[in-house]
């Protein structure tokens, strides 16, 4: 079928509702041959390269060794980092995962001496946490520990002055090289050439396993053709003495079947209708389909596991989703993929939607390590508006990746202000500690670049309720955020306006220019100014209403 659809020309890389391709789809289902063919053919997995690498990253850390190679057939690099700059040779040489140390070695794509956003190698890793057999893997395949490494290892009557790292600034701070080999071999850490070396064996043997593996797919491909054949043969030949033996019976339990196969078609056409209505926010025309019997199908879902609830969270139309929830719909069905209702309104950010769903129970589902990644690589964007809505989920504030590292590291190394200003009023914790034993504080310390005021506003934050002193207060009462904002019903377009400086925060001279120009207004209609007003969670678009 898939050869039929390349030949009619079908787009390989149409994205569905959360930018997947199918090649993308053919990876997560294991289809690594399909994968290998929709390569072939230009496919591509329509993720962006932080989000190869948090998978990646995920992937090493479990110790799937064969969900993470399945990802070279996609044509993925193997050295890809994450929002840390982390690849999945740290997070394997970190968690002493043999065996994925083992695998990634053997791909020419991987890089040995990537260092990631704290100066490390995979060897530093597998050093520090004691891990032997993998240090000594990475040093065979010509593996290094990084240059301050080194530097803080050398006698001190030899070593060179030590300086601070360059970084970039933000979420571009990298210092990742696309030539790693090339420039150890300068340095003098592979004199011998050893990379090289390895990797003309590698190829040799690689072709010597290809060749080996043709002549067993056309052994096995011979066997199963005979096979089947005769197989065909034998259930013909059967079936007509069966029919030959008790014709009317077997008519009997034919016409039963086809009724049976009639109900099911007529239900799953039904509940294709209802994934349709919810999808064009249609209530009325839910009510009547799950009129009667139909309301069985209520919970039903399509050939993805996709329920109208999912469907209508989706699209972010909240008259479906009150229709369906009154009518006893399930608040947290799976679909293929492991998403509730909850997760597609988090997804596409209808915050009404996700304030109606939690109202009913509605959960994630999604342990705190995934979520952790997620926050940390929105964080790490600069999303706070997508953060928010996560956080308004349930999402936990503090939940730490397979480094330990929380949303809020995240936006502390990013120089992420606002974000890291909510992250704090849904009390994430700025004292919490990593891998490597650093905290929020310690990250916005090593990578402000704003004059200090990510540092600044980690000192003096107390959580709402919780003030230490006068000044405290005041400080926190004389600034207004983005989510205060919405709280009094101010738009986007309006907050940018008034934040001059673009921190994502009012600051008091700011709320002074805003107030001077709405006050006649604000005089006239009776309501409050917004700096007046107590800093809270946004309402939803109901409550506002």
């Amino acid at each position: 079928m898939m050869k039929l659809l390349i030949e009619r020309n079908a787009d390989l890389n149409a994205q569905d509702r959360w930018g997947g391709t199918a090649l993308w789809d053919a990876y997560r289902e294991g289809h690594s041959f399909l994968c290998k063919l929709l390569v072939e053919k230009g496919g591509t997995t329509g993720k962006s390269a932080l989000e190869l690498g948090h998978e990646m990253c995920a992937l090493a850390a479990a110790g799937d060794s064969k969900q993470l190679i399945s990802l070279t057939q996609c044509g993925c690099q193997m050295s890809t980092p994450d929002f840390d700059s982390r690849t999945a040779l740290h997070l394997g040489a970190s968690e002493g995962q043999v065996e994925v140390v083992s695998s990634l070695l053997r791909c020419d794509t991987i890089d040995l001496n990537a260092v990631d956003r704290l100066q490390n190698t995979a060897l530093d890793d597998a050093l520090r946490e004691g891990h032997k057999r993998i240090a000594q893997m990475l040093k065979l395949a010509g593996g290094a520990e990084s240059t301050e490494t080194r530097k803080l290892k050398a006698p001190v009557s030899k070593a060179e002055p030590i300086t601070a790292p360059v970084l970039g600034s933000g979420a571009e701070a990298s210092v990742l090289d696309t030539d790693k080999h090339d420039m150890a071999q300068q340095q003098g850490l592979d004199p011998a050439g050893k990379n090289a070396e390895l990797r003309k064996a590698r190829a040799k043997s690689t072709d010597a396993h290809k060749l080996l593996a043709e002549k067993e797919e056309e052994k096995r491909a011979v066997h199963t053709t005979g096979g089947q054949s005769q197989l065909r043969s034998t259930t013909a030949d059967s079936l007509a003495r069966a029919i030959a033996a008790d014709k009317s019976q077997k008519g009997n339990a034919l016409g039963s079947r086809a009724a049976s196969v009639d109900s099911t078609t007529e239900d799953a056409t039904r509940v294709l209708l209802l994934c349709t209505a919810a999808k064009e926010n249609r209530p009325e025309q839910i009510d009547q389909l799950l009129s009667g019997e139909g309301r069985k199908l209520v919970n039903k879902g399509d050939y993805d596991g996709r329920t109208p609830l999912h469907v209508a969270a989706a699209e972010g139309n909240l008259s479906c989703i009150h229709k369906l929830l009154d009518t006893d719909a399930d608040p947290n069905p799976t679909d293929r993929w492991g998403h509730t209702p909850l997760f597609d309104a988090c997804n596409r950010k209808h915050t009404s939607c996700v304030t109606a769903l939690t109202r009913f129970n509605a959960e994630l589902r999604m342990d705190d390590v995934k979520l952790a990644a997620l926050l940390c690589v929105e964080a790490t964007m600069n999303r706070q508006e997508v953060v928010y809505t996560w956080l308004l989920a349930g999402c936990n504030a503090n939940a730490a990746d397979y480094d330990g590292r929380t949303a809020l590291h995240a936006a502390c190394s990013a120089n992420a202000l606002s974000t890291a200003l909510t992250l704090l009023e849904f009390s994430a914790d700025p004292n919490a500690k990593d891998r490597w034993g650093n905290t929020p504080q310690s990250d916005a310390a090593l990578f402000d670049h704003e004059n200090g005021r990510m540092v600044e506003l980690l000192k003096t934050w107390t959580a709402p309720g919780s003030h230490t002193s006068n000044e405290a207060s005041h400080n926190r009462a004389s600034k207004v955020n983005r989510s205060a904002f919405w709280s009094g019903g101010g738009s986007d377009g309006d907050f940018d306006k008034y934040d001059l400086n673009h921190d994502g925060v009012l600051d008091p001279d700011e709320l002074e220019t805003k107030a001077a120009a709405q006050q006649p207004v604000a005089e006239e209609a009776g309501v409050k100014r917004v700096s007046d007003q107590p800093n809270q969670v946004p309402q939803s678009d109901e409550q506002q209403l």
